[in-house]
């Protein structure tokens, strides 16, 4: 329920996430971000360590002072050029409006919803795109879980 009341006082407007994540996030203490190891369908793919942000973190300002964390990758300064990499079925536009909610941990990436079909996708500085799964359910159960960090409130 803490995750709920979380979303009730967050700035957005008609904020629709799946059910899924809601439902793990209000499973979770609110000053812990998850770790794990993903690696997708395609063969040949390494697995890389994925954050998952706690409540906390969501609403926190740590990569910009104009937005909060979910909220990121609406900032129009990240934005120099056009995304490549993986981009069939997701543009600019389309990633602004997504709910960012965690990060690739070791190459400085941040994961979010596809804001249309809630599909996992990851964006790097260089705005390289990489979609990673069909469902946050797909995503969570595919991952192995590795390590936790606890946030401590000033």
């Amino acid at each position: 329920m803490l995750f709920l009341k979380m979303l009730d006082n967050m700035d957005v407007l008609n904020l629709d996430l799946p059910d899924s994540y809601k439902q793990f996030m209000n499973s979770r203490d609110e000053m812990v971000d998850l770790y794990y190891e993903f690696s997708r369908k395609k063969s040949k793919t390494l697995k890389k360590e994925y954050g998952i942000w706690c409540s906390f973190m969501l609403e926190q300002y740590s990569f910009s002072d104009k937005v909060p964390n979910y909220k990121i990758l609406s900032d129009n300064e990240r934005y120099f050029k056009d995304i490549e990499g993986f981009t069939t079925g997701i543009n600019i536009e389309l990633v602004k409006k997504s709910f960012a909610f965690g990060l690739a941990s070791s190459e400085g990436g941040i994961l979010f919803f596809h804001p249309e079909n809630f599909s996992i996708w990851e964006i790097y500085p260089d705005l390289y795109i990489n979609f990673l799964a069909d469902t946050f359910d797909e995503f969570i159960t595919n991952a192995k879980f590795g390590r936790k960090w606890e946030h401590k409130k000033l």
